[in-house]
């Protein structure tokens, strides 16, 4: 399978990769902000699989009662296999946050902000990061699935 610069992923793609049956390489995803976020005791997992210049790459972040997340727009990795995408400032998927306390759902596009991390747009221009789209807490989820192009 191979896909041309600028091409549309079609679910026939998709659905071709999965008859592949490619592994999934579990990571540890990089979790960024202009002031670090801690993980403390919460947890951060992800896993990728790519074919030819197709990536899948998705996380979980899970906050626990240590956790901070610092100050500024979030980003994370989209694996730690030195995978870079083609070009940034591309929605390559959603990232699902969930607000425990409220029992509420947020969802927000995963945009490539450089070539090997996404940060979550929120409605307008805000960014996902530790009170936006609601302040975090123990309990509280977030987690995205992202398909790209490598470079």
């Amino acid at each position: 399978m191979s896909f041309n610069s600028g091409a549309y992923v079609l679910d026939s793609d998709i659905l071709q990769l999965i008859k592949l049956q490619q592994s999934w390489t579990p990571f540890t995803p990089s979790w960024g902000a202009s002031s670090a976020p801690t993980l403390g005791n919460g947890t951060i997992a992800g896993e990728f699989v790519v074919s030819g210049k197709l990536i899948i790459s998705r996380i979980r972040l899970d906050w626990g009662s240590t956790t901070s997340g610092g100050s500024g727009s979030w980003s994370f990795g989209i694996s730690n296999a030195g995978a870079v995408l083609s070009t940034t400032g591309q929605s390559l998927g959603l990232i699902t946050m969930r607000d425990n306390s409220a029992a509420s759902h947020f969802l927000a596009g995963a945009v490539s902000n450089t070539t090997t991390t996404v940060e979550g747009r929120c409605h307008g221009n805000n960014v996902a990061d530790a009170t936006k789209p609601f302040t975090w807490a123990v309990g509280d989820f977030l987690a995205y699935t992202i398909i790209g192009e490598l470079n």
